[in-house]
């Protein structure tokens, strides 16, 4: 607010803005989700990553944006012209820092989704991206175990370059081991965090269990 930012609203579905649209605009998620995704070639989605309360949306972009960032859910956003925004980041060093840490966290995350979708198992992706769902949602609170998984599991198939049959089949196993357990719609709580860890570090399911807590 200090910077004059602008106050946007969301309604579900709605776009912030479309893949090679002019980056005229920096962004930041006051409440609610976007999805980021790409548009491939073949004409398929391609889910690059999620934009949480708090954080910044492609940052990196200069001319034109690197993918469409859309609502998951209604969401509230705040913006800044781009020049105004380089000027804030120049005049105030802890911006600058805070920048920093926003791009180190696109960075790892970018990192990450490439390891998942090239290298791991079905069940180590889709434990990975548990994982990572329990830290952003809870904000890093180890003894939190339930959380409201906030996108559809489309999205997470696509995010994970796997079928929906797949992801389904998963969350039903991990349910089926006391992994997990599944509440109505999204309702998830985590029974065995140690567990899943290991499964997304790569370990069978049995060593898994054996390791629960």
């Amino acid at each position: 607010d200090s910077f004059h930012c602008h106050s946007r609203m969301l309604d579900r579905g709605q776009h912030a803005f479309m893949q090679l649209d002019r980056a005229t605009h920096v962004h930041w998620v006051r409440s609610g989700l976007l999805r980021l995704y790409q548009t491939l070639a073949n004409g398929k989605r391609q889910i690059v990553g999620f934009a949480f309360p708090g954080e910044f949306v492609d940052l990196a972009a200069e001319r034109e944006y690197r993918f469409g960032a859309q609502a998951v859910t209604d969401s509230e956003l705040r913006t800044m012209p781009r020049a105004e925004f380089r000027a804030a980041a120049r005049a105030h060093p802890q911006f600058s820092f805070q920048l920093f840490v926003a791009v180190s966290g696109m960075l790892n995350r970018s990192s990450e989704l490439a390891l998942t979708v090239g290298q791991l198992t079905a069940e180590a992706s889709l434990a990975a991206f548990l994982i990572e769902m329990h830290r952003r949602v809870t904000a890093g609170d180890p003894e939190r175990r339930d959380i409201f998984l906030p996108m559809p599991r489309t999205d997470v198939a696509d995010y994970l370059g796997l079928t929906p049959e797949t992801i389904s089949r998963v969350f039903t196993r991990f349910a089926d081991r006391g992994i997990i357990s599944l509440h109505k719609r999204r309702g998830i709580r985590f029974s065995a965090l140690g567990a899943l860890q290991r499964l997304a570090e790569g370990f069978p399911p049995d060593s898994s269990l054996n390791k629960a807590g």
